[in-house]
């Protein structure tokens, strides 16, 4: 109900060439993970340009750019040791069955007590008076909450260098390198 086969894909495009006074290296790189659980996974998209450049004998000119974008997916799936080995995730008709945390010792965490995981009855009750449902459905909720990170990163390289006297360069460089992260989670009032 929660896993699925594993599968890694990647895809490389590169190109490269030049002449006497110039170099280049063109690269593209595609990943797409989808992870053992289901609802998961993991793709990333590299670009890679390097490029050196001969002006005249005294003046070279190197440059790099990438740009990689990355986007990480996670939904909700439970553990195999959170659960009792008997513990149906689906009722007969198909439906999410409710389900409660087994850790080890339920009686240090309350399970099994009056102050443990609610039971179906209270919880009935709970809802009659307009209350949310606080029972567990792990199969419902790997549908009903996730979580996203996407990246972005862009850097760019170059390096001149002048051949001034025999035996003197002067070398000028520089790096500008831009990353920006956004991670959701989200969640429906059902999760």
């Amino acid at each position: 109900l929660f896993l699925q086969n594993q599968v890694f894909q990647t895809y490389d495009l590169n190109v490269s060439g030049g002449g006497t006074n110039a170099t280049y290296f063109f690269g593209v790189n595609h990943q797409d993970n989808k992870f053992l659980q289901k609802r998961s996974g993991f793709n990333k998209t590299n670009i890679n340009y390097r490029g050196t450049f001969e002006f005249s004998k005294r003046i070279n000119l190197d440059v790099q750019t990438i740009y990689s974008t990355s986007n990480l997916k996670r939904a909700s799936v439970p553990g195999y040791t959170e659960f009792k080995p008997y513990q149906p995730f689906l009722n007969a008709d198909g439906s999410p069955a409710s389900s409660y945390f087994a850790p080890f010792n339920e009686n240090y965490y309350g399970f099994g007590t009056s102050y443990g995981t609610i039971n179906s009855a209270r919880n009935q009750e709970n809802m009659a008076l307009g209350l949310y449902d606080q029972m567990y459905y792990p199969y419902e909720e790997m549908f009903e909450s996730n979580s996203e990170v996407k990246s972005e990163v862009y850097r760019v390289q170059g390096n001149l260098k002048i051949n001034l006297l025999t035996g003197l360069n002067l070398e000028l460089g520089g790096v500008y390198e831009r990353e920006q992260d956004n991670m959701t989670s989200s969640a429906s009032e059902r999760a």
